[in-house]
């Protein structure tokens, strides 16, 4: 299931979609930016829309809604980000109860890979959140005010 064939089960132009997806700023930064999560990420979001629309479309949406469900927390699970689309994901389901069955349990697959994996623990996670790119709208902020960089206040007030 690709974009075009969502693009074109909603009634819209599939040249678009192609077009919007390949031009979207993440999958141009993952192109430009070398491999990461977000490409990742992104391939099970759309997968949980591709789900949805699928269980629409058949009519015995149970197994379609359970895999938007568990897709979606698995975006989540990639790159945190993502986690915001779950709830979008779960209103969106003809069957809510299983596309939170089933993001319920991706969630429970999730943790247990995040205790065996990193004891339970996010690697750096803290550490990653001082980092600061010398160009980075924060850092130049900073600079600007006077700061000489994105410090705490800049951060917090970016956040």
């Amino acid at each position: 299931m690709s974009v075009a064939w969502l693009a074109t089960r909603l009634g819209a132009s599939p040249q678009r979609a192609l077009a919007a997806a390949g031009l979207c700023p993440v999958v141009l930064a993952v192109g430009i930016g070398g491999f990461h999560n977000d490409g990742l990420s992104l391939l099970a979001v759309v997968g949980a829309a591709a789900c949805l629309v699928k269980g629409a479309d058949s009519g015995a949406g149970r197994g379609w809604d359970a895999a938007a469900g568990a897709l979606v927390v698995l975006a989540a699970g990639l790159k945190p980000s993502f986690a915001a689309a779950a709830p979008i994901v779960v209103i969106a389901a003809q069957r809510r109860s299983m596309a939170l069955a089933g993001a319920a349990a991706a969630g429970a697959v999730t943790l247990l890979v995040l205790a065996v994996a990193f004891g339970g623990a996010l690697p750096a996670i803290s550490t990653q959140g001082r980092l600061v790119t010398p160009l980075s709208l924060p850092n130049l902020l900073g600079v600007v005010l006077g700061h000489g960089g994105a410090d705490a206040p800049i951060r917090a007030l970016g956040r």
